[in-house]
């Protein structure tokens, strides 16, 4: 994760055999104040306990489409 965040382009990025995945559970909503206004209250992720789970699980064109997996409860 550390060529991210020193690669300005993507052409600056270094091929690797590892590959890292970074989920989150949700996204703050857009505006820092910086050059706008900020963050509307509504948008903003307030910090509090909370679980969830992620299943990955590979699949190859011969399966059914993936937003079709996608919906499979599990």
């Amino acid at each position: 994760t550390e060529d991210l965040t020193q690669a300005r382009h993507t052409y600056d990025l270094t091929r690797r055999e590892d590959i890292t995945l970074n989920i989150d559970y949700a996204q703050s909503g857009l505006g820092n104040a910086s050059c706008g206004p900020g963050t509307l209250p509504q948008y903003l992720i307030q910090p509090k306990a909370m679980a969830w789970r992620i299943r990955l699980r590979p699949f190859s064109a011969a399966d059914a489409p993936p937003t079709d997996l996608s919906k499979q409860v599990i």
